[in-house]
């Protein structure tokens, strides 16, 4: 898992940071740093996400979709 899948996780649950580190059994200053970049998302995270959260296949279309709109020219 990437830092941008981490915060599209946390976007599509509709989680602000705080709530998402509940959540997730995480701490506020991971989620933090993973999705600014300055961490990279650790196995031990990626897993207690997996453990909670199942991608559906909206949750696929979304991620295609902020995908899409993130390389069309500003």
């Amino acid at each position: 898992m990437d830092n941008n899948k981490l915060k599209a996780i946390r976007l599509y649950l509709g989680l602000s940071q705080t709530e998402f580190a509940a959540h997730f059994g995480l701490s506020l200053s991971v989620v933090a740093m993973n999705e600014a970049g300055h961490r990279k998302v650790s196995d031990n995270t990626a897993s207690k996400i997996a453990k909670k959260f199942r991608a559906t296949d909206d949750f696929i279309e979304f991620l295609e979709n902020k995908q899409r709109l993130s390389e069309e020219p500003k």
